[in-house]
């Protein structure tokens, strides 16, 4: 709260009354004062009679045409009995259009000012939320913007390097379709929430379709770690072509054969990475690819970009092995326990 009382010991009094009540009382005794308190989230204001000077008017009614749609500044104001209140508001309310005034006349109960400032803070509180969703908006369409953008250039990214590497539009069109099915699905699965994902649920997530009913085809493990919603799409993809490249030529395209992705945790430095290794066994002899692969060119280029780190082939006879070195968070943390909202009582009956 602050408080505009330059009339002997008011301020002090009115001070004394709403610390009691656990507020945080801010006096300001003039104009000059008044404006050094006037920033980012104002609280309600407490004037007195003797406080509404022509410069107090001029700083508040400078302060209230500057703030934003959402904002009606609560202002609480202390006349003497013998003033005509009537008279008197009209005038405040046509100088100070954009507040939210209240008039109560000395000598006032504390119980009632009181009532007034609880009030006028759920007021204000009300309006910073409308405030915060406001912003909140904003942010959310000029990611939904950016996003946008991003899915579009990810389409067209898949395009041309799928024309690139189909022999004829049958191939182009069963790989094109097949690897916009797969954004579809990682995106909904990994980013509807917009929240930074486990590498182990994104392996989980991908490789979950070529799982055997022993579960010894596919094997998953490594430490908590997680990444953030454009770099878990850009490691569900690639794992996603590597899985694919599996199904058709090595390992999952075997009944014996097996994936296994694990990774562990280096820091370096102020960074914390994670080693992926993705290892195919038992499936038929790997022969090192003549040409750059769709899914070789889309990992190197993931890799690089959205994850911040590298990916490294080895074309082993025995099994396709790609280590990636990611940008990660590391371990999930607890959300602190929410603080109890203590209920503001009235004061004791006495007058001011």
């Amino acid at each position: 709260m602050l408080i505009v009382a330059p009339f002997r010991r008011d301020a002090a009094v009115l001070g004394n009354m709403l610390k009691a009540q656990g507020f945080d009382p801010r006096p300001c005794g003039n104009a000059t004062a008044l404006a050094e308190q006037l920033v980012g989230d104002t609280p309600p204001i407490v004037l007195s009679q003797e406080g509404l000077t022509v410069g107090v008017l001029e700083t508040l009614k400078a302060h209230l045409e500057g703030q934003g749609q959402w904002s009606e500044l609560p202002l609480i104001l202390l006349l003497d009995r013998d003033q005509r209140i009537g008279p008197t508001a009209a005038r405040l309310r046509a100088t100070l259009t954009r507040a939210k005034l209240t008039f109560l006349q000395r000598p006032v109960r504390a119980v009632e000012l009181i009532s007034a400032i609880q009030t006028a803070v759920s007021a204000r509180n009300r309006q910073l939320q409308v405030r915060d969703h406001i912003v909140f908006q904003e942010e959310l369409q000029r990611e939904l913007n950016h996003r946008v953008k991003n899915a579009l250039a990810n389409v067209m990214a898949v395009y041309h390097l799928t024309k690139r590497q189909s022999e004829n539009f049958d191939e182009f069109t069963e790989s094109f379709e097949g690897r916009l099915a797969a954004l579809s699905q990682v995106h909904s699965a990994l980013v509807a929430t917009n929240e930074p994902r486990e590498l182990a649920e994104i392996a989980e997530t991908v490789l979950a379709p070529y799982r055997s009913t022993e579960g010894r085809r596919v094997l998953v493990s490594g430490p908590r770690a997680s990444l953030a919603p454009a770099s878990a799409v850009a490691f569900a993809m690639s794992l996603h072509e590597l899985a694919t490249n599996a199904s058709k030529y090595g390992a999952l395209s075997s009944t014996e054969g097996c994936v296994e992705v694990m990774w562990r945790l280096e820091r370096r430095g102020t960074e914390l990475r994670a080693v992926v290794d993705w290892i195919e066994s038992g499936g038929p002899k790997v022969v090192p690819p003549t040409r750059r692969g769709y899914g070789t060119a889309f990992i190197h280029s993931a890799a690089r970009s959205s994850l911040r780190g590298s990916a490294d082939f080895d074309f082993a006879p025995s099994g396709l092995r790609c280590t990636f070195s990611i940008l990660v968070d590391g371990p999930a943390s607890e959300p602190a326990p929410a603080e109890d909202e203590n209920r503001v009582e009235p004061a004791e009956d006495c007058e001011f």
